[in-house]
């Protein structure tokens, strides 16, 4: 994609693009998994609430269990 905005003639379409590129660029460096450590996401555990709407969902909620 850089040689084809160093191609281009227009001066006003090629610094549009090369800002575009250099955006692209820029976003898909945040997006990249490697940049950051690998770890494991740290999750709470669950409440009170959220174990009982658990429970409901899995029709557990009756009091047999």
């Amino acid at each position: 994609m850089a040689a084809k905005v160093e191609d281009l003639d227009d001066p006003v379409k090629k610094e549009a693009a090369a800002t575009w590129l250099r955006w692209c660029e820029n976003y898909a460096r945040k997006l990249d998994p490697l940049v950051r450590d690998v770890a494991t996401p740290v999750i709470a555990a669950p409440g009170y609430e959220e174990l009982n709407a658990a429970k409901k969902r899995l029709g557990l909620s009756r009091g047999l269990w």
